[in-house]
């Protein structure tokens, strides 16, 4: 079995009109506040409950994903981009193990099937939070 790289990611775009109405110093504490968020929001578990449901793999996943984060064995990356349409606040956090090539080729649909938009509130800001699992063969 091919080694495979198993990532949840989670962004929240903040438009350009709203993040100079609110100002540089709120847009970084909703930045800082992001993480917290998709926590209390539950959004890797509701990923993760997604991919369980397409049968594609089992418990032994969610198993291997929460020891390795309550390990904190896990990689985990963070920021804020600046892009055309605003500024997107992103968070990724990724695991490896060894997986069937069937898993590989659903790359495409894993992504789709787990993606989760959740409408969340941020010190008086509206925003959606997109989130979903991506995988990728590990060369």
């Amino acid at each position: 079995m091919p080694r495979i790289r198993i990532m949840f990611y989670a962004e929240m775009l903040i438009p350009w009109n709203l993040a100079k109405k609110v100002g540089e110093k709120k847009v970084k504490e909703i930045a800082s506040k992001f993480h917290s968020i998709l926590l209390r929001h539950k959004l890797l578990e509701k990923c993760l409950n997604k991919l369980k449901k397409m049968g594609l793999v089992g418990e032994w996943l969610r198993e291997l994903w929460f020891y390795e984060i309550s390990e904190e064995k896990s990689d985990v990356a963070n920021g804020t981009t600046r892009e055309k349409e605003g500024l997107n606040i992103w968070y990724f956090q990724w695991v490896y193990t060894a997986a069937p090539l069937e898993v590989i080729a659903m790359e495409d649909k894993i992504q789709k099937e787990t993606m989760t938009r959740e409408r969340v509130r941020i010190d008086n800001i509206d925003a959606i939070i997109e989130s979903y699992i991506t995988v990728a063969e590990e060369d």
